[in-house]
């Protein structure tokens, strides 16, 4: 049985006018959201095989992810995440994760900062500065990761960002946070980041490592920076970039970008 041509006339009307509205609804929504780290309308869509909608903001370079997860969403999504917690490589990385710190001076406020210094370690992936004199607190969604740090004598805390701003004691605490590879799973970057700069003492920094737009594929990273793009999140949020050491990560081939920047 063979259709007649003007059934094959209506299907492929039917198609074109469904991509048609397709298109246009895609443009509709372009058009209602802005960039979320300056906040610009120059955006357009970029397709990468059968991810969400991205977005690239012809201002910053940001390429965002638009609808996101919600913090409740994301929270049960990190709270819940079954693969093996992230363990250190001894040796080789631990001492170019080292060089890193020293690439963005850190070495400095270590001297002006003297023996008693205290750093927030946001994710649970940092225990370079430990053995670099600084007494680390880390805290991480994943019960199983800040289980496993406690496990090895390590102070941990199974307490996601939005939480830890609100502590109270938290409060002025720290004279460093770090958020190595953090910032690009934020549903919300810029008000997370700003919201950081209660936790920090008047002489506390911030320290954010993040790759540069690559590995667009991948379904946890809900924001992927460009360095204008980060920088103008850092203003925004109260902070003033100081220092940075751009790299590319072995074994993977793309650029990752780490920042010490200061509050305002």
């Amino acid at each position: 049985m063979t259709s007649s041509p003007r059934a094959w006339e209506r299907a492929a009307s039917w198609a074109s006018a469904a991509k048609r509205a397709a298109a246009g609804a895609l443009r509709l929504r372009r058009e209602s959201i802005r960039c979320p780290v300056c906040g610009s309308r120059d955006l357009e869509v970029v397709l990468v095989g059968d991810r969400p909608c991205l977005y690239t903001c012809g201002r910053c370079r940001l390429i965002f992810r638009d609808p996101r997860p919600s913090d409740v969403e994301l929270r049960s999504q990190y709270q819940e995440d079954h693969r093996v917690p992230r363990v250190e490589e001894p040796g080789t990385y631990l001492a170019f994760r080292d060089h890193c710190y020293n690439m963005i001076k850190l070495r400095l406020r270590e001297e002006l900062l003297g023996e008693h210094r205290r750093a927030l370690d946001v994710g649970c992936g940092n225990e370079v500065l430990e053995a670099r004199g600084w007494e680390v607190e880390g805290i991480d969604p994943n019960r199983r990761q800040s289980e496993l740090l406690v496990g090895r004598g390590k102070r941990a805390a199974a307490v996601d960002l939005g939480r830890a701003v609100h502590d109270r004691w938290r409060q002025r605490r720290y004279h460093l946070v770090t958020l190595l590879h953090v910032i690009e799973h934020l549903n919300d970057p810029l008000a997370q980041v700003r919201s950081l700069g209660a936790l920090l003492a008047a002489d506390g920094a911030l320290v954010i490592e993040t790759p540069l737009c690559c590995d667009l594929a991948n379904p946890d990273h809900l924001f992927f920076f460009s360095g204008t793009s980060l920088q103008i999140l850092l203003e925004r949020a109260g902070f003033v970039w100081d220092s940075h050491f751009l790299y590319v990560a072995r074994g993977i081939g793309h650029d990752n970008l780490i920042v010490l920047a200061k509050p305002c």
